[in-house]
């Protein structure tokens, strides 16, 4: 005997809750029909859930990441505002919260007094999202950057 259908056993469920007179729907089911069909709901249950979620998780990364990016944007202001240039950004997913945003700036900046006032500033700035954190980090240019290993190394997006 085959394994009743998923639509026959939510039908027998059904009746077996209703106090009505039994209907010619019920059919006879052998434990082990019962359990198959019971895992296997369990199992399409799992794989739908596993994916909602998953696409729920995509869908909150894909905010955050367009927050840090924002608030990464809102940093360079900041530093625009002290006189300190940046030549480029580059940002890291760390987690779901969690970012980082690395910022190339001329090296007579990264090794000047000025470059403290950075380094105090990417302290105290926390932008206007109290879910997300992005960490700032500083990185001289130099003809040698290998924009390759900064790629590989996480930070794929880049704002010029």
């Amino acid at each position: 005997m085959n394994s009743p259908s998923i639509d026959n056993i939510t039908k027998v469920l059904k009746n077996a809750s209703s106090s009505e007179t039994p209907s010619q729907e019920w059919i006879k089911i052998k434990n082990d029909d019962f359990s198959n069909a019971m895992v296997e709901m369990y199992l399409v249950g799992k794989e739908k859930g596993k994916k909602e979620y998953a696409e729920f998780k995509i869908k909150v990364l894909n905010k955050n990441l367009d927050i840090a990016k924002g608030l990464s944007v809102d940093f360079l202001k900041s530093l625009n505002a002290h006189d300190i240039k940046s030549i480029s950004i580059h940002l890291k997913i760390l987690s779901l919260e969690v970012f980082e945003a690395a910022f190339i700036i001329p090296a007579e900046t990264y090794f000047s007094n000025s470059f403290a006032k950075a380094v105090e500033l990417s302290k105290e700035f926390k932008g206007t999202s109290e879910n997300i954190e992005v960490i700032y980090k500083f990185m001289p240019f130099s003809d040698d950057i290998d924009y390759d290993i900064l790629n590989a190394e996480g930070f794929v997006y880049s704002y010029i």
